[in-house]
């Protein structure tokens, strides 16, 4: 797996391709709270020239991002890293 962050705005959509044939596209994150609360949905598309459309817009948000690399991430203050742990634990409730 390879971790992008991306310089340009916020991106909310998810999309994932596979073998040029299959494209997923939605705003759901893969938990419980996308699923059972928000009633979130993907639509999943069979077709090589969707998917190759949507490969060629992933690849113009790769090339606006920047990869993100163990060590950074390893890195992390303490500060980070107790606000990433607290949003966690007030996530059913946001």
């Amino acid at each position: 797996v390879n971790v992008h962050l991306y310089d340009k705005g916020l991106l909310h959509a998810k999309t994932i391709t596979v073998d040029d044939e299959i494209a997923i596209i939605g705003t759901v994150n893969i938990d419980r709270r996308s699923f059972w609360l928000n009633y979130e949905l993907s639509l999943v598309v069979h077709g090589s020239e969707a998917t190759e459309s949507l490969r060629a817009l992933q690849n113009q948000y790769i090339a606006q991002s920047t990869p993100l690399t163990e060590s950074p991430w390893m890195r992390r203050s303490p500060v980070q890293k107790l606000a990433e742990q607290a949003a966690q634990l007030l996530s059913p409730i946001l």
